[in-house]
């Protein structure tokens, strides 16, 4: 039977969350039958080198990179692949119970860049008492912490949106915002980018149902039977999505700043933007 399940669209559903059961002590890899279509990347090893990175945190937590091969398309593997890379602070015993997977937000944010070092510096920085000190040594111990480049982003190769139609000017000062015209120069310059982004040959195998997959696929190849997770704003869209195709394969997930998949891209934006303008205002008054 193969590791992942058959291809579907995600439905739009409530957001919901949930902690799991503790990872496994017993940690079962994923493998695929020689009729498995999957088992060409099932089946990958992954090679964990040191990272070239030199920063003194990277250093300390002996950071490792590796990259793994993912189908474009999980209901047609035979359609082409795409690299994806990611990074980890290995556990640091023996006692390694699994790994935290951390994913910043955006759509599209680098879990491998400077989210990976802020998790690691947040837990070895000592806690406000004795008991979150044992917490934070009993994580840094017992997990790894894994970040990777969503498929589209860094070398993937990365989603790039290029157009040889001229952007039009445009004036974003709250003066000439408003100005005839602007706005329908902004729309326009809007437009060509989107149609961009729609003729890159990759596009159409960017989703979030994906990059779950992906997670998976990363997951089974780590030989872990369960992930833990750490998601931010869209991140935990991600979380959600993965915890709906794999619940049997979540141990402990936190979802943080979440957002509701059922609304529009641009109540988000506007709700968003609000939430924004109203921190802002607390800020300041503070």
């Amino acid at each position: 039977m193969p590791c992942l399940p058959p291809f579907k669209r995600l439905p739009r559903w409530s957001l919901t969350l949930a902690l799991g059961l503790p990872l496994a002590a017993s940690l079962v890899a994923c493998g695929g039958g020689s009729d498995d279509p999957l088992s060409k990347y099932t089946r990958q090893t992954l090679q964990w080198v040191d990272c070239p990175d030199t920063t003194p945190w990277a250093v300390t937590a002996k950071l490792q990179c590796a990259s793994f091969l993912v189908p474009l398309d999980y209901g047609a593997p035979d359609k082409g692949e795409l690299t994806i890379q990611a990074k980890r602070v290995p556990a640091m015993s023996a006692q390694r119970q699994g790994a935290i997977f951390f994913n910043p937000g955006g759509p599209g944010g680098d879990g491998i860049s400077s989210g990976l070092g802020l998790l690691y510096r947040i837990l070895s920085v000592r806690g406000a008492s004795a008991d979150v000190q044992t917490l934070q040594t009993q994580l840094l111990q017992r997990y790894d912490l894994l970040g990777f480049s969503p498929r589209g982003s860094n070398e993937t190769p990365a989603l790039k949106c290029e157009s040889n139609t001229p952007q039009l000017a445009t004036d974003e000062t709250s003066a000439g915002r408003n100005a005839p015209g602007n706005q329908e120069a902004a729309h326009a310059n809007m437009r060509a980018e989107t149609q961009a982004c729609q003729a890159n040959p990759i596009a159409p195998y960017l989703s979030t149902d994906a990059t779950a997959r992906d997670m998976d696929l990363l997951r089974g190849l780590m030989g872990d039977a369960q992930i833990s997770y750490l998601g931010y704003s869209y991140g935990t869209f991600l979380g959600a999505t993965y915890a709906k195709l794999f619940p049997e394969r979540v141990g402990r997930m936190v979802l943080d700043g979440a957002i509701d998949p059922s609304v529009s891209g641009l109540d988000v934006s506007t709700t968003q933007a609000i939430g924004f303008e109203s921190a802002l205002r607390a800020y300041m008054a503070d």
